[in-house]
Order: C-alpha cells, then sequence, then structure tokens
C-alpha cells in the first residue's frame, strides 16, 4: 500500500488497565484510518489488529533506523488517538460471515 510508507503495531495499555493495540503511523494525506483498519484487517491475525490509531509527523528512530517503540509506548492513547475499535469488530464481524 502506497499510502502507508511506515507503522509500528504495539500493545499497550490504557488507563483503564485494558491492554489493547496501537498502531502508529506517520501523517499522509491521503490515509485515513479506514483504509488502515481495511489493509490490517486484510494482512494481520485479527489479534495484531489496532484497536486505536495515532498519526504522527514522523516515527522515532534510532541512528540505525530502528523505531524507538519505547518512545511510542510512553504516549499511549492519548486524546490524539482515533478509537477504531468499533469499526474494526464491525468489519471482522463481516468478513467471517461471508
Amino acid at each position: 500500500m502506497d499510502e502507508i510508507k511506515d507503522v509500528a503495531v504495539f500493545p499497550v495499555v490504557t488507563g483503564s488497565d485494558e491492554e489493547v493495540m496501537l498502531a502508529v503511523v506517520p501523517k499522509n494525506p491521503g490515509l485515513n484510518p479506514e483504509i488502515i483498519v481495511d489493509f490490517c484487517i486484510d494482512n494481520m491475525p485479527s489479534f495484531w489488529i489496532p484497536n486505536y490509531i495515532l498519526f504522527m509527523d514522523a516515527l522515532p528512530k534510532t541512528p540505525t533506523g530502528r523505531t524507538q517503540k519505547y518512545l511510542l509506548r510512553e504516549k499511549g492513547v492519548t486524546k490524539d488517538t482515533v478509537n477504531v475499535k468499533n469499526q474494526v469488530a464491525h468489519k471482522l464481524k463481516n468478513k467471517h460471515k461471508a
């Protein structure tokens, strides 16, 4: 998918002590949460599909180019995070019906 240049998906704990999957994606004008959800449903096991998506200007990298997930985990689920949990559940339910 051309719109997704880089992404990090990992578990985080919310304020209510619930563990959820968070996808952090660099901002791109042609990218929206629905495109990401559809891509994930088609290409990932269901337990890795994110419940939340956070758009950032860029993912933090080490000098060797590896994503610094510990910095992303510290951000966690915030007011800037898009909740796609219901959208994912609905699409997965419809996918399994087909």
